[in-house]
């Protein structure tokens, strides 16, 4: 029979739930004591009792317990453990991957043929970069071979990418908007306009502009502004001149590039916002509403061709009425109507984003199965194909057959749509390259590069996409020299080992991206995709995202988002 203090001593290696035998293995093992079962056999005198081991002096302060609470308490000790090791696997398997860090923005390169699409190319040239600027671009390679970075004799140089209609993921899918400012880079867009969100970008693009994270140069506008009831929820409602005034000095004082303006503005609210936007030296970019004819709109950038076919001004109940109208009104489209258009788009200057893709990929949603197995359904993770894009179908209104049918009807007039940008750019009217993205089957970078093939069906050339997607939409942004290589442009550029101006294909050729004076190399933006995709891929990360989006998207109303703009936005 084991002493007393023997027993004790045995009785306190176990207290405290088990969680050194689980953790360590057997205590005994760890620490050179023998175990528990021969520790209550062996020792019998008094004078021969080890002295009680670190985990016993550890828990000495606990009562002795009796078999049957041992058990309980290791019950819970277990529990408790497995609790902990769920929550670190779950806690692991949800974490995004640590940040790219941006590096500084000083280096030279030396031996580029610098293009500037649609202007000059000069061939073996070095590039100096200081303060993420252009700081002189010559044929002389500085003195001090020490200095530069990298020697890429033969290989092209051209401007970074424009797109100039996007959508960011808002908070909280932060992690997704990193992800999102990668696949942008990667594919070379180096600056993006984003066209409209509840207002959180006009401070969150702080993160890329100060180096905090990698990601591309935003312009942005915060809300839409729209009529009454606005179609969505967190756009600010405009009826008369006094809301415009106050809403876009708000805009202003936040640092907006621009207003965007929506679907059911009437024509005294468009006129009070224009007018409250000129004071401010903003230009208005947007939808031709559906109660305001093409030509009265004067809007400074029609997104999507609005107003380009006839419909009936008048104001619709539901966004797959306005939707059918827009589908009749292309397929009643005739070369009258095309050539009025170009006429007053160069009247007024106006400028146009077609936002072909988009029109192609949203008509397309008849067919919402067929588009699953494209590629780009797999870039993004699984809960925007499989919750959010989804939802898009069912959110428009309107009966899923009348939906279907006028998506058919729209789908068959993407090639007339191709027509009107042909004309509209033989003609010499701006039309600029956007997307679209967190529109269903879009996605960030990769639909940059079907805009552009969509853009060489409209008859482009190569060298003129690239013209338009560079410098072409740059010259809309207020920030001189965006889009050219130039000294003291703004150091954003791509190198490639092929010209991708002589053929789109070579776009395969992409070496490395600078943005803002920041340099990377494509296999370095492509390693922090990966790390994103198995993240995407991890099983544990699969369930919890498309349960709980499944959740939010079902309750979530587009108000909700509002909290989180400044005060004196709402």
């Amino acid at each position: 029979m084991p002493s007393k203090k023997a027993r004790e001593a045995a009785d306190a290696v176990c207290i405290g739930g088990g969680f050194p035998v689980i953790i360590f293995g057997k205590i005994s093992a760890a620490y050179g004591a023998k175990s528990m079962a021969n520790d209550y056999d062996e020792f019998d005198d008094e004078d021969e009792k080890p002295a009680p081991g670190r985990f016993a002096r550890w828990f000495a302060f606990l009562p002795t317990l009796s078999r049957r609470g041992r058990i309980v308490r290791n019950i819970i000790g277990l529990a408790v453990i497995l609790f902990i090791a769920g929550w670190i696997t779950v806690r692991v398997s949800l974490s995004p991957p640590r940040p790219l860090i941006p590096p500084g923005r000083d280096f030279v390169l030396t031996g580029l043929t610098i293009v500037n699409p649609g202007l000059d190319r000069s061939p073996g040239q070095t590039i100096i970069v200081k303060d993420g600027r252009i700081s002189k671009i010559s044929a002389v390679e500085p003195a001090d071979a020490g200095i530069v970075a990298a020697r890429y004799t033969g290989y092209f140089a051209l401007p970074g990418l424009i797109d100039m209609h996007v959508h960011t993921p808002p908070p909280p899918a932060n992690a997704d908007r990193l992800f999102f400012y990668l696949e942008y880079l990667a594919n070379g867009v180096t600056t993006i306009r984003d066209t409209g969100n509840d207002g959180f970008l006009l401070h969150y693009r702080m993160n890329t502009a100060e180096g905090r994270v990698a990601g591309p140069r935003i312009f942005t506008c915060g809300p839409y502004l729209d009529g009454e009831p606005p179609v969505w929820e967190f756009s600010r409602a405009i009826k008369n001149q006094a809301d415009a005034d106050f809403f876009v000095d708000r805009l202003a004082a936040h640092g907006a590039d621009f207003v965007k303006v929506y679907d059911r503005l009437t024509p005294e609210a468009l006129a009070a916002i224009e007018s409250a936007a000129k004071r401010h030296n903003l230009p208005v970019v947007g939808h031709v509403p559906e109660m305001v004819a093409f030509e009265n709109a004067h809007i400074d950038d029609v997104q999507h061709l609005t107003g380009v076919p006839v419909i009936p001004l008048r104001k619709y109940q539901d966004v797959t009425s306005l939707y059918k109208a827009r589908a009749n009104g292309w397929r009643d489209l005739d070369d009258k109507r095309i050539r009025f258009i170009v006429q007053t788009s160069v009247a007024q200057h106006i400028a146009h984003t077609p936002t072909l893709v988009a029109n192609d990929r949203i008509s397309r949603l008849y067919d919402f199965n067929e588009q699953l197995v494209d590629p780009v359904a797999a870039i993004l993770p699984r809960w925007y194909p499989d919750i959010v894009w989804p939802r898009y179908l069912t959110g428009t209104g309107g009966l899923p057959g009348e939906l279907q049918q006028a998506m058919r009807l729209m789908h068959a007039q993407v090639p007339k749509m191709k027509e009107v940008v042909r004309q509209l750019h033989q003609a010499g009217v701006k039309v600029h390259l956007g997307t679209d993205t967190l529109n269903p089957f879009i996605v960030p970078g990769e639909s940059m590069h079907e805009e552009m093939q969509n853009f060489a069906d409209a008859g482009y050339t190569p060298e003129e996409i690239w013209q338009a997607a560079t410098r072409g939409n740059g010259a809309s942004l207020p920030m001189p020299d965006l889009g050219l290589l130039k000294p003291g442009a703004p150091a954003d550029f791509l190198i490639f080992k092929n010209d991708p101006t002589k053929n789109l294909d070579a776009f395969d050729s992409l070496q490395a991206v600078v943005v803002d004076g920041r340099f990377y190399y494509r296999t370095l933006l492509e390693d922090g995709i990966l790390r994103y995709r198995r993240r995407f891929d991890n099983p544990l990360y699969k369930f919890v995202t498309v349960t709980v989006m499944r959740g939010v998207v079902r309750r979530i109303r587009p108000r909700d988002l509002q909290g989180r703009v400044p005060n004196d936005l709402n």
